[in-house]
């Protein structure tokens, strides 16, 4: 079987709500199939700190972009110096282990991995 690079925002005050949200909806929506592609492939979360000051979106968009990977050096560094971690948010998420997740704002995260599919 294989994976997917699977990324997402979940509602939630604290990563574990936030996580339990993204699963419970991946479970109503997908079943019980443990290749579904979804959140519930995952063994848990694993929380990455992100930088301060930046906007919901930003945070966003830098993850996706991160995660998918190919980034330039000149990318890598404007990156860096924004705050993330890029060494770490391209390496969170293995399959079968915990999805990364970043919060975005008071009520947001961002959860990244590779999926099971």
């Amino acid at each position: 079987m294989g994976g997917h690079n699977l990324v997402e925002t979940s509602k939630g005050t604290t990563a574990s709500e936030a996580y339990e949200n993204a699963y419970a909806s991946a479970r109503a929506e997908f079943g019980y199939d443990g290749y579904n592609g979804t959140v519930t492939t995952f063994e848990g979360f694993k929380e990455i700190p992100g930088p301060r000051g930046l906007q919901a979106k930003t945070k966003e968009n830098a993850i996706s972009k991160i995660f998918a990977g190919n980034l330039t050096e000149k990318e890598t560094f404007k990156y860096e110096k924004a705050g993330f971690n890029v060494d770490r948010i391209q390496n969170a998420g293995d399959k079968w282990g915990p999805v990364a997740m970043m919060r975005l704002n008071k009520n947001t995260f961002i959860l990244w991995g590779i999926a099971a599919s």
